[in-house]
């Protein structure tokens, strides 16, 4: 059997010493790897002793490292000069500079690292990938949204937005949280489960992702732009034939930590066995022996509910693309299929989008262009209740698993089962989204160029909420989460 060791290790420019976050750090030969942390920081498992790692960042000359015994390898890497000399920023309105010679904060995640961790929402995906960001996400149901800060927290308010302005192609494009229909009635039970609008892109569409942090990076789109911006750049077609880019990826998610429950005690009040239990105090009961001998029906072992209640998550994704063209016209193509299915029961996403990029070259001076994204996107969620502190109160005598009684009610031990609520109380979100827009430029000289661009981004978002109605059966417990049995919400 091959030997596994994990290295640690850390990656640092030797200009300045700095770390570098988003390098790629990867098993020579394999698919392993993984990217460094925002320190610069990086854990990473390798087959053997006789392992070579490799470690690369754009702008930096690509190192290779033989493992050997180590444990930990901190790298530290040189600038290429020819490389910067190359690199280019897309900045306002679509104009690209060399990264040299802007004279504001700008940072690129090019498709290789965006894509390397395979993340569904294009936020994720730069977690570790730009400096000075701070990127969270909603939840860790399937399909929730996530945040980045770029310029920090900019008011004492919770309400002022600190979000950045996103920019797709030349497109200012909405990335806002609707909780439309998550908190009727002034519920508390907020946006639990909602995604954001970032989630409609296909990151694989993407070609980079330039991070624009200064004052002066964002003068160009006034107030909107005082959060930072992130500009995004979709793949194009290029000349000279047709190429097939064809991709499946799976993968799965599982909980990191659940807290410890102990199986000594059983339920109770101040050491006395109740069954059912009597409501919330201080609660704990006697030894499972001691229940056993007054009630037969105890189990011989308390269930951990965490356990039973969370599963394992999955997440496959499916994806084509289509590019070529002529020097006159060019063109780039995509369809992609995403589903996950979330840790939570009864929980899932999906999310079917399909993209085209068209360049069209007039005359030498005469250019357009025309860029379309269709999205549909949406799934099963739960809002309906806090699912982790129903568990909490669940009493591990009973499995929170077997929920169900023959009648076809809720098993309902002093309160409500989450399970159930998961299965009954749901809440299905189905969004269609369309981004499109189109340019023109006219170079007369070199120095000069005229360009007009029109844009477009419209979506409607239809949610709907259905819980359990009464079904006339005697001691049945009714849970529509005090909002009724059914509600639809369109935006």
């Amino acid at each position: 059997m091959a030997q596994v060791k994990t290295i640690t290790g850390k990656v640092t420019s030797s200009d300045d010493g700095q770390p570098l976050p988003g390098a790629s750090v990867k098993v020579k030969g394999t698919s392993t790897g993984t990217s460094t942390a925002g320190n610069g920081s990086f854990t990473l498992q390798v087959p053997s002793v006789n392992a070579v790692i490799v470690i690369n960042a754009i702008g930096y000359t690509t190192r290779e490292i033989s493992v050997g015994n180590r444990t930990s390898i901190d790298v530290s890497l040189v600038a290429d000069a020819q490389e910067l000399q190359e690199v280019t920023v897309s900045t306002g309105l679509g104009i690209t500079r060399q990264a040299k010679s802007l004279g504001y904060a700008a940072q690129t995640v090019r498709s290789e690292e965006l894509n390397f961790n395979r993340q569904p929402n294009l936020i994720n995906a730069l977690q570790g990938k730009v400096a000075g960001a701070t990127i969270s996400s909603m939840g860790g149901g399937p399909g929730q949204g996530a945040n980045i800060r770029i310029r920090g927290v900019n008011s004492i308010d919770p309400n002022t937005p600190s979000d950045p302005l996103y920019v797709i192609d030349g497109v200012q494009i909405d990335n806002s949280t609707s909780t439309l229909g998550a908190n009727p009635a002034g519920s508390a039970f907020g946006a639990r489960g909602v995604s954001n609008r970032a989630s409609d892109i296909n990151p694989d569409d993407i070609e980079t992702i330039n991070i624009l942090k200064g004052g002066a990076a964002t003068a160009l789109y006034g107030l909107r732009g005082a959060n930072g911006v992130v500009v995004i750049t979709t793949k194009k077609g290029k000349a000279g034939g047709i190429s097939i880019n064809l991709s499946s990826s799976y993968g799965f998610d599982e909980v990191l930590k659940k807290p410890a429950v102990q199986k000594e005690y059983t339920q109770g009040v101040l050491g006395v066995y109740a069954n059912p239990p009597s409501g919330i105090g201080p609660a704990w009961g006697p030894t499972i022996a001691e229940a056993k001998a007054i009630d037969p029906t105890h189990p011989d072992q308390l269930y951990d509910n965490y356990d039973r209640a969370f599963g394992t998550g999955q997440q496959v994704k499916n994806s084509v693309s289509v590019a070529g063209g002529t020097e006159a016209i060019r063109f780039f193509s995509s369809v992609s299929q995403l589903y996950q299915k979330g840790m939570m029961p009864n929980t899932d996403y999906k999310n079917l989008s399909g993209r085209l990029n068209t360049d069209i070259t007039i005359s030498p001076k005469f250019k357009a262009a025309v860029n379309m994204n269709f999205s549909n996107a949406g799934g099963y969620t739960y809002s309906a209740d806090r699912f982790g502190e129903g568990l909490a109160y669940w009493s591990p005598r009973y499995d929170v698993a077997d929920y169900i009684n023959e009648n076809g009610t809720q098993k309902y031990i002093g309160t409500n089962n989450p399970i159930w609520g998961t299965a009954t109380n749901q809440f299905k979100g189905d969004v269609n989204r369309f981004i499109g827009g189109a340019s023109l430029s006219y170079e007369p000289v070199k120095w000069l160029n005229f360009s007009y661009r029109f844009g477009l981004d419209t979506y409607n978002d239809n949610r709907v909420r259905t819980a359990p109605g009464p079904m006339g059966i005697a001691g049945e417990q009714v849970y529509d989460n005090d909002q009724g049995f059914y509600g639809e919400y369109n935006a």
